[in-house]
């Protein structure tokens, strides 16, 4: 009961944080849609309202509220292969490819397949960035011999 207390006081207070005159809603496509009219109502255990605030917040650049959401989510639905999908991409969009990596392939592992390929896409951009770090690809460059 305490647990599920101090769950609902945390949402309520990141639903305050955000303008829930204007809630975007992103549906996972490229496909969004405003709620000008009607205030935010989130139930605290709903994996539905985490995933699509946390995409809201995502798509605003609002990076700690999405963290947050897809926290909540991941907390709510820790089983859902979807659920660490959506962390992955918070992760993807922050830059932080190698968490990314680990979030997809744990979504692949609880069977969402499309997680393989992004899991692999972060990969490869965590190497291209580990390269660029490096300084190796100046190496082997024609203009240095």
């Amino acid at each position: 009961m305490r647990t599920k207390l101090f769950s609902i006081a945390l949402l309520l207070g990141f639903l305050a944080s955000l303008n829930a005159q204007e809630l975007t809603i992103s549906t996972g496509s490229e496909t969004s849609f405003n709620h000008a009219q009607k205030p935010a109502v989130l139930s605290p255990d709903s994996p539905a309202d985490y995933y699509n605030l946390g995409y809201s917040c995502l798509e605003k650049k609002e990076m700690d509220k999405a963290k947050t959401a897809f926290e909540k989510y991941l907390e709510v639905a820790p089983s859902a292969p979807k659920a660490h999908d959506s962390m992955g991409d918070y992760y993807l969009a922050t830059g932080d490819y190698h968490e990314a990596a680990m979030c997809f392939e744990k979504a692949a592992a609880l069977g969402l397949e499309s997680s393989n390929k992004k899991a692999e896409e972060a990969w490869a951009a965590k190497a291209q960035e580990a390269i660029e770090q490096s300084g190796i690809w100046k190496i082997g460059s024609p203009k240095s011999w």
